[in-house]
């Protein structure tokens, strides 16, 4: 069998390698017909436009009408282009390279000849002009260039006929090429069906029998194997979230305790500041309670010293009401004396000023020190009432940096059972994390038997689909 398989498959290659090489040759001869047709095109072009100009030429030379000139004007430059064309498609043949480039010269002479007949003309030397179309230069030009052209056109008809030739053997060579190897694969064919039928078939039909004897056999056992596993993993995907839900919780009850403890810690800062500063306050409060007994000490020695000014200003105020007597029993005095007295009249003038004076400013100083009397009354008074306040502001901080130290040691204590609540969080979901683990560990295994078991059905399916194609091709 695999030898006939090796000799078919070799022979279609063969056959298929002959074919395209016979269809390339047929393309390649089929192109080779086209160029020499387009050669030859090329060819009659060049001629016809040659006798357009030359038409054009007689046309002028006879009418002396310029319209006469235009077929001659666009004549010109595509006799160039034709015969580039032209040397474009022959540059594979040297012999008629050489034919073309001739073509060449006898057509710019024959240019030549048919403008120096219309510039004579223009010029009005119609004589001259006429004389040198008679001379025949331009015929023999012209006979020449459709010699050189016949000579290529027959070049180009013999490579014709061999070309065509060419292609018709290749195309006869392709078909009796497609026949013999239709022919050989037919008998290989042939003859492999009988080799498969009495090698393959007849063993393949007692196969499939033991194979659907254990298939059926295999499948029974999967189908059940397959249930138990299933009703495993439904059983672990249970047990598997169970203990997701555990882990929750630890980790929700491990996220308070962190919480509690952030409370706490910020709780026992804060008791620990607000102590501070109710030590602070209280230092305070006995430094300036200090200050106020001084400060209450100083007004009540200026009050004392405010009352030995008032006497001292009594004094003065009797001393000045004395002199003011004695100033008006001098003015009495004086004025009984008469001439002799007035000087004495007028020095108990001015004390008596003097004692009006020190009168008023004793008032004055009376008044000052009244007003400083009842300051410096009110200042105590006021003091007396800070002082109070300042030794009730101490025992209130002192009753408070006690509370504080209270709320300090409950803060340890509450920090401590935080601390050991979530040490055992910790432990606890550990713990659940490596039954998680292992719980998902066994549902991995169990869906992988599960898929395992899948597999092998679908290869038992797959199995008995090829075994009932294999029924059907027997």
């Amino acid at each position: 069998m695999v030898a006939a398989f090796a000799v078919i498959f070799a022979m279609l290659g063969i056959l298929k390698y002959r074919e395209l090489s016979l269809v390339q040759n047929s393309i390649e001869s089929a192109g080779w017909v086209k160029h020499t047709y387009q050669v030859t095109s090329l060819l009659d072009k060049n001629l016809l436009l040659l006798d357009d100009a030359e038409t054009s030429q007689r046309g002028f030379l006879l009418t002396g009408r310029e319209e006469y000139l235009e077929p001659f004007i666009s004549a010109s430059p595509r006799i160039g282009e034709n015969l580039d064309d032209l040397l474009i498609l022959v540059r594979d043949n040297p012999a008629q390279v050489a034919r073309v480039g001739q073509l060449k010269d006898l057509a710019n002479q024959k240019l030549r000849e048919l403008n120096q007949t219309i510039t004579l003309k223009k010029s009005g030397k119609s004589e001259e002009a006429l004389n040198l179309v008679i001379s025949n230069k331009g015929k023999s030009i012209m006979d020449n260039i459709r010699g050189a052209q016949r000579e290529m056109a027959t070049v180009e008809q013999n490579l014709l006929a061999e070309r065509e030739q060419s292609l018709v053997n290749a195309q006869t060579s392709q078909g009796r090429s497609t026949l013999v190897g239709g022919l050989i694969t037919a008998a290989l064919l042939f003859f492999l069906y009988f080799a498969i039928f009495r090698i393959v078939i007849t063993p393949l039909s007692n196969l499939v029998r033991l194979l659907k004897l254990s298939l059926a056999e295999s499948y029974a056992q999967s189908t059940q194997q397959e249930k138990s596993l299933s009703q495993q993993a439904a059983a672990v995907t249970e047990t598997s979230s169970t203990v997701e839900e555990l882990a929750a919780s630890a980790n929700m009850l491990q996220k308070q305790g962190n919480s509690v403890i952030d409370i706490v810690k910020l709780s026992k800062e804060a008791t620990i500041k607000e102590q501070v500063k109710s030590t602070e306050n209280l230092k305070e409060a006995e430094f300036l309670s200090v200050k106020m007994k001084g400060m209450s000490d100083s007004v009540a020695a200026l009050a004392s010293q405010l009352e030995s000014v008032k006497l001292l200003s009594n004094t003065i105020s009797d001393i000045s009401k004395e002199t003011n007597i004695l100033a008006l029993n001098a003015s009495v005095e004086s004025a009984r004396a008469g001439e002799p007295g007035k000087g004495f009249a007028e020095i108990a003038k001015q004390i008596r000023n003097l004692a009006d004076q020190s009168k008023a400013n004793v008032e004055k100083s009376i008044k000052i020190i009244a007003d400083i009397d009842r300051q410096s009354n009110a200042m105590i008074m006021e003091s007396d009432g800070m002082i109070k306040t300042v030794d009730k502001v101490a025992n209130n901080a002192s009753e408070s940096n006690q509370a504080f130290e209270f709320l300090s040691k409950m803060s340890n204590e509450i920090n401590s059972n935080v601390v050991e609540i979530i040490l055992n969080s910790n432990q606890q979901t550990k713990a659940l994390d490596q039954i998680d683990v292992a719980m998902r560990d066994i549902t991995i295994r169990a869906n992988e038997i599960v898929g395992g078991v899948n597999i092998t059905n679908g290869n038992i399916e797959r199995l008995s689909t090829g075994i009932a194609v294999i029924e059907k091709i027997i």
